[in-house]
């Protein structure tokens, strides 16, 4: 997270984050000069980044310290931060059910969405990203993360060399039959 705005969806994420059964852990990503957050919760980690401007700083933090991105509401940062990870191969889910930024991610993730998704998600569970906010939605939404996670990790072996390999395998096993 990045703030401790009650205008945003920061707060209500590291409030559900502690309340589970074994809380995770959480870092706040700030740019050069914040002030921390959460001071009161020595569970929460304040990580100040080189940049002092915000913007930067959402990249750098996409760039470097995440494996996957869930986009909630929000308004810029949140579509940079999006648009980012789906750029440098993330796996993103965007959640437009509450508008905003995570909105646009998703029109244009939409657009795009066997590559944005990675081929992992079906059009019916794509649609239900932009839906209201269920009992389940957040279980929903780790679980896809988590399913274009591995087909992320799949696609980032190119076909032609899983090819390769394969044939690879059958031509020595052929050799060693006739052998």
């Amino acid at each position: 997270v990045g703030t401790e705005d009650e205008e945003d969806v920061d707060p209500y994420v590291v409030e559900g984050f502690q309340s589970a059964n074994q809380p995770a852990p959480v870092e706040v990503h700030l740019m050069k000069g914040a002030k921390a957050c959460y001071t009161a919760n020595s569970a929460i980690r304040n990580v100040w980044h080189r940049y002092d401007d915000w913007d930067v700083t959402v990249l750098e933090v996409v760039r470097g310290n995440v494996d996957g991105v869930i986009v909630i509401a929000g308004r810029l940062g949140v579509i940079q931060a999006g648009i980012a990870g789906w750029m440098l191969g993330r796996p993103i889910i965007p959640f437009g059910g509450f508008g905003g930024g995570a909105e646009r991610v998703w029109e244009y993730g939409s657009a795009d969405r066997h590559r944005f998704y990675f081929g992992a998600l079906t059009d019916a569970e794509i649609d239900q990203l932009d839906s209201p906010w269920g009992a389940d939605t957040a279980a929903t939404l780790v679980e896809h993360l988590e399913r274009c996670a591995a087909y992320a990790r799949r696609a980032s072996i190119s076909p032609a060399l899983r090819r390769g390999v394969s044939i690879g395998i059958l031509c020595t096993l052929g050799i060693w039959v006739v052998l």
